[in-house]
């Protein structure tokens, strides 16, 4: 499934933070992994008030880039064989990544959350806020840390959480989650967040617990469906927990995820934004922002056609 990996990069140690994680994805694929970075025209000069596109400038800027990326590939191939290909691209940045993705079968797209351009350019965050609406392909997010990556790490996915809610929807992740997990023979544990308004309250859960019968019976049916999809997948030879917890969405994925060791988080997205966005990606929004691990999201196709 992970047969061509993408790696954004705007020339910052922040978004090589991306690099260990991908380069181990690789080798244990034998994926290419493309290195790609876009570039964004040099800020003209002005000569009484009026922009002038320097040429010599740009160009020199774009050779710089491609200096850059040329450097990382062979840092990224010591140690062992390694398919790396390198692309600068042109501006717009997402709409640019997105057609290079399609374009070369990318399986996996691997970044980080944000990222700080040496090159002028802080755009990592916002991209992968954008791409993970868009983007038809699994985008793994990564927490960039303050001190330099280890390019000679070999991080391991060895506990992988993947909330489901009880919709086909939220299943669709479960594919490009065991196909990650395959590769290091990851447990997972499938885990049901029972919201205090998924039981018909608008309180918090001290006040519902007073209707207990019915939180009982609603966490029954959560624990059978969550064996059902737990079947299926010890069926493929997984090792697979279960566990139906009450409280908010988001926050108690991060706490289940802190608390167990989690290596992984895989959700999937509606990818929709503005209104949509707010009612139906805020858990992904507000799990990629608070979790340390690493985030993989996927937006499958017929979301976008409203399956």
């Amino acid at each position: 499934m992970y047969r061509s990996l993408l790696v954004p990069l705007d020339g910052s140690q922040f978004g090589e933070h991306a690099l260990p994680l991908a380069r181990a994805i690789a080798r244990q694929t034998g994926a290419t992994l493309h290195l790609v970075h876009v570039h964004v025209i040099t800020v003209p000069i002005s000569v009484d008030a009026i922009p002038i596109f320097d040429e010599a400038l740009d160009a020199q800027d774009r050779a710089r880039e491609q200096t850059y990326l040329d450097d990382l590939a062979r840092r990224l191939s010591t140690g062992g064989a390694l398919s790396i290909t390198t692309a600068v691209l042109d501006d717009p940045i997402a709409a640019a990544l997105q057609t290079y993705a399609v374009a070369h079968d990318i399986g996996l797209v691997v970044m980080t959350t944000h990222g700080r351009g040496a090159f002028s350019r802080f755009w990592l965050g916002s991209i992968a806020d954008t791409l993970m609406r868009c983007a038809p392909m699994p985008i793994l997010l990564i927490r960039p840390q303050e001190t330099p990556p280890d390019l000679e790490q070999t991080p391991m996915i060895k506990h992988i959480l993947v909330p489901l809610d009880g919709s086909a929807l939220a299943e669709r992740m479960l594919p490009p989650a065991t196909a990650l997990g395959a590769l290091t023979n990851a447990a997972f544990t499938i885990l049901h967040v029972i919201a205090p308004e998924a039981a018909g309250y608008e309180t918090d859960w001290p006040t519902a617990w007073h209707e207990a019968g019915t939180l009982t019976a609603i966490r029954a049916a959560a624990q059978t469906y969550l064996d059902r999809v737990a079947e299926r997948l010890g069926a493929q030879s997984l090792v697979v927990h279960t566990a139906v917890i009450n409280g908010q969405t988001a926050p108690t994925i991060l706490e289940y995820a802190r608390d167990h060791a989690i290596d992984l988080i895989a959700l999937a997205t509606h990818g929709r934004s503005g209104a949509a966005r707010a009612l139906l990606g805020s858990i992904a929004d507000k799990t990629v922002r608070g979790a340390t691990t690493p985030v993989l999201l996927y937006r499958s196709p017929k979301a976008a056609l409203g399956a």
